[in-house]
């Protein structure tokens, strides 16, 4: 069954009622069931929560994704404890092996780089250069392979004076915005494996809760790139987003991904790439990655 995601950027209240969320706008109440929802999306600062849906929503393990006042999303709302047994995999998983650690990092900087050549493929611009990289990434990207191809990605992609930043302009709103989108459901995805989001394989900061999912979103953020090209030609500009915008943006989570040759919906393929990387981290086994649908033509 496909998972709904909630967008509310309207003042509102919500409520919990009998295994049902319920929107309260004005003078209009909307209920939706709680069983059907994977991410809840509050873009409207003065929307009113009460704690007990707070709590039910942990406990369904529903992402709740929350938006300061520019509308940027700020904060993520988590179950503390999504697996039966967590305690038998934060041991193992804080001890795994540099070596172990490499592997993996050079597997997923392979399969970035791969997806990021498919992206310049399916727009027709050249991106033999990223194919190429992408064979020779030796054990932790040790030759830093993978901020090379960036420099070459983003220039072909949306042009040679365009900067990636966090804070930028252009189309960076955009793309922080999917990224956001995307690094929530995959963090309630790790919870959900049992393992500790913030000890990462190759991400380090201290500061940062999502170690751990900074690692495993790198080869899906080609995703992201690839409706904001095509939103840009869509759009006279998407600085500043607009709410119709930002629901264009809100489509990632309802797509399908293709793991072991079938297409899944997001969020289960989430959920199997998060038990793959601990399957693999813990008990040898093999690593599987996600692959895009829409890059495979």
């Amino acid at each position: 069954m496909i998972k709904r995601v909630i967008f509310i950027s309207r003042p509102s209240e919500l409520s919990l009622g009998r295994s049902q969320l319920i929107i309260t706008q004005e003078w209009q109440t909307h209920t939706v069931p709680l069983e059907d929802v994977w991410v809840v999306i509050l873009d409207e600062p003065t929307i009113m929560i009460s704690h007990p849906l707070l709590a039910r929503l942990a406990e369904e393990g529903i992402v709740l994704i929350s938006s300061d006042t520019r509308h940027h999303p700020i904060g993520l709302h988590l179950p503390l404890y999504s697996h039966s047994t967590p305690s038998l995999f934060y041991r193992d998983q804080i001890d795994v092996s540099l070596p172990v650690k490499k592997q993996i990092w050079q597997k997923i900087i392979r399969a970035k780089l791969f997806a990021q050549w498919k992206v310049l493929e399916k727009h027709h611009i050249s991106g033999d250069f990223l194919l190429g990289l992408s064979e020779r990434v030796k054990s932790g990207d040790s030759e830093n392979l993978e901020a090379q191809g960036a420099r070459y990605y983003w220039r072909e992609l949306f042009g040679i004076d365009f900067e990636r930043a966090r804070g930028g302009d252009h189309v960076n709103p955009a793309l922080n915005y999917g990224y956001a989108l995307i690094r929530a459901s995959l963090a309630r995805a790790v919870v959900g494996a049992g393992l500790i989001p913030m000890i990462g394989i190759w991400h380090e900061n201290r500061y940062n809760p999502f170690n751990l999912v900074d690692d495993l979103i790198e080869p899906l953020r080609p995703m992201v790139d690839h409706l904001v090209f095509l939103m840009q030609a869509q759009y006279d500009s998407l600085d500043p987003l607009t709410p119709e915008m930002k629901r264009e943006l809100c489509t990632l989570l309802t797509r399908e991904l293709l793991w072991g040759g079938s297409r899944y919906d997001l969020f289960i393929v989430l959920t199997y790439y998060a038990a793959s990387f601990r399957a693999s981290l813990l008990e040898s086994e093999k690593f599987q990655i996600p692959w895009i649908p829409e890059l495979t033509v």
